[in-house]
């Protein structure tokens, strides 16, 4: 089924393979004669571009037969979730390395670079990718109108759910960043390790708060996660106080590490010492 039609599925497995496959092999030529330190998936441009394609094929493929009671609310919220993914495999795909950072750092100074270079920072990018995700998400409703009443609400409903997710997103593709800044040895790995543990510490929390109340447990979700934002109970754009205080919070972290960065990027070069020294 594409867009509720029926198609040979031979023809739509050979679609699928060949654009899928024209994505890897573009991923291979990149990477193949670069060192490990330098290896970067995709460009910028191209991993907006596979950001809306996936987004695509999601709209492309999705089957309303197979979800009988969902509304268009409920079709919003599945397609932030997917894009929840999407975004943070955007950004893993778009970190720079320290000495291309350093170095954009240093043009940036005497303005002979932008936030949308190809060796700046993820986040002008995330924000860009963010835009697209949801100028396809109003396309997918309009395309799916025969089957969802198109309303301005979910609209509304799904601009403060992205909006929310990119936030997030930001926050820990940041830390990442700032991660394979510092010295430690497999830094990305052990930036992902790091926040797999804080949203469990935070899921450990929740469960803790809820010995008290639900509400407790709910509102300590908010302030650490984004869970809050696919709450069914939460009518239109009507989120509780606590996901915005929540937000917040966020925009605070998301400062600090910028200023971390900074501070790292600011440090002078390490430069061997010679044999004579």
């Amino acid at each position: 089924m594409i867009f509720g039609a029926v198609v040979p599925w031979v023809l739509i497995s050979l679609i699928l393979y060949l654009s899928v496959g024209a994505w890897l092999v573009l991923m291979l030529i990149r990477n193949l004669k670069k060192d490990y330190q330098e290896i970067r998936i995709l460009n910028r441009w191209q991993a907006v571009g596979c950001a809306a394609y996936l987004n695509f094929v999601v709209y492309a493929l999705f089957n309303p037969n197979a979800y009988p009671v969902m509304n268009a609310r409920g079709f919003v919220t599945f397609m932030v979730a997917i894009n929840a993914a999407v975004l943070f495999a955007m950004g893993l795909a778009t970190l720079t390395s320290h000495e291309r950072l350093k170095v954009w750092w240093r043009k940036q100074a005497i303005q002979q670079a932008t936030l949308f270079s190809e060796d700046g920072p993820s986040w002008p990018w995330l924000a860009l990718s963010a835009i697209v995700v949801y100028a396809l998400l109003v396309w997918g409703l309009f395309a799916w109108g025969h089957v969802f009443e198109f309303e301005a609400s979910p609209l509304a409903y799904g601009a403060i759910q992205l909006f929310v997710v990119l936030v997030f997103v930001t926050r820990d593709i940041l830390f990442l960043q700032w991660c394979k800044l510092t010295r430690l040895r497999a830094p990305l790995l052990k930036g992902i390790l790091f926040l797999g543990l804080y949203y469990t510490a935070a899921g450990v929390v929740a469960i803790v708060c809820a010995i008290h109340s639900e509400k407790a447990s709910l509102t300590a979700g908010n302030l650490l996660t984004p869970a809050g934002i696919f709450d069914d109970q939460a009518y239109q754009y009507l989120f509780p106080g606590s996901l915005f205080v929540g937000l917040g919070l966020q925009f605070v972290a998301i400062l600090v590490i910028l200023a971390m960065i900074n501070g790292r990027l600011k440090r002078p070069a390490l430069v061997p010492a010679m044999a004579g020294d």
